[in-house]
């Protein structure tokens, strides 16, 4: 099989998975359009993973600084109690208090976005290899285009091909015929001077005695040496 055969066997085997109900520029507009509304739902799932991911780091950000805060606070209100200031150290536990709460919503909040990060991180790996699929879907049946462009233009030169121009002894015989086998100008009708010399031997009818020569060159060469043992065998029967 051609190297030109086994391309065209591979390309087609590749676009066995686009299907078989689309072919052509059809395929071009049905594959061109899911690659747009696969890369459109890709581009909106990475915005929403990018704002999810903002978001988380922002609540990691709180939750991270309520944690410093609280710390912070707790030694002041130990620090109130050891300086009997029973009332101080009750009002820093109650921001303490709502600082944990705060802390705790951060966490919750956090909690939930590793939750949908972890959903959409997959979704859109399957969407960029979704629509890698599609694009070398496309790629696949451009290059079977191409090779089914280049088969019938081979195929088409092949069939519209035209013969071979005759010689031209046989254009000026053909010209005589139309013309009543009336004499032609060999030299107005610019014709080589080899084929004129040739048209020359023709009206002369040398070039038809030179091939009766030759075939009667070619037999007599055949039967020489049949005809130099006919005296030898007369000559056995001699007594």
């Amino acid at each position: 099989m051609s190297s030109l055969g086994k391309l065209v066997g591979r390309v087609r085997e590749q676009l066995s998975e686009i299907g078989e109900a689309i072919a052509g520029n059809a395929a071009d507009r049905a594959l061109e359009e899911q690659i747009r509304l696969a890369d459109g739902q890709l581009r909106t799932w990475r915005a929403s993973l990018a704002e999810l991911k903002a978001r988380h780091l922002a609540a990691s950000e709180r939750r991270d600084a309520d944690a410093a805060t609280i710390l912070q606070r707790e030694a002041q209100a130990a620090a109130a109690l050891q300086a009997g200031e029973d009332a101080l150290a009750l009002e820093v536990a109650r921001e303490i208090d709502r600082l944990e709460l705060a802390r705790d919503d951060e966490a919750a909040l956090i909690a939930h976005l590793d939750a949908c990060i972890a959903q959409l991180v997959p979704l859109v790996e399957q969407g960029e290899r979704h629509l890698r699929r599609l694009r070398h879907q496309i790629d696949v049946l451009h290059a079977a285009q191409t090779v089914q462009r280049a088969q019938e233009s081979v195929a088409g030169r092949a069939c519209g091909s035209v013969p071979p121009p005759r010689t031209a002894i046989d254009s000026l015989m053909r010209a005589r015929r139309r013309h009543g086998a009336a004499p032609i100008d060999i030299e107005s009708a610019g014709i080589p001077s080899a084929d004129a010399l040739d048209i020359k031997l023709h009206d002369a009818g040398l070039d038809q005695r030179a091939r009766l020569d030759a075939i009667l060159a070619r037999i007599q060469a055949t039967a020489a040496p049949v005809v130099d043992s006919e005296p030898a065998r007369h000559s056995r029967r001699t007594p």
